[in-house]
């Protein structure tokens, strides 16, 4: 009886790891940090002066990042950590801006 539990637990716990590891690189993840950080941490794009923004990230995905401006103190919440690094800031031809007390992404070669 005790060796039946044994190879039970052994069994189920090599399915959650298998799982797991399965959500994990397909992405399942990324959709479940995204959720999270739009509910406990809404993007903060409130500003009284242009140095109160920056360009950063405001999801949690690792492939296909794109910059956004945001208060400079807002971080987003993103509780799975990844395998893989930061997006790459490539984008340089944006800038962030205060306007109408309201965090904005401008490109100066563009004109309005």
């Amino acid at each position: 009886m005790k060796r039946k539990n044994i190879i039970f637990i052994a069994l189920a716990f090599i399915i959650v790891i298998l799982i797991s590891s399965w959500l994990y690189f397909s992405g399942g993840t990324i959709k479940v940090d995204n959720y999270l950080n739009n509910l406990v941490n809404p993007i903060d794009r409130n500003c009284s002066v242009s140095s109160d923004c920056k360009l950063a990230t405001t999801n949690c995905d690792f492939i296909g990042c794109m910059l956004d401006a945001v208060n400079k103190n807002w971080e987003p919440f993103c509780p799975i950590p990844r395998l893989v690094g930061a997006c790459a800031q490539f984008q340089t031809n944006q800038k962030e801006e205060c306007i109408n007390n309201t965090c904005v992404v401008t490109h100066p070669n563009l004109r309005y």
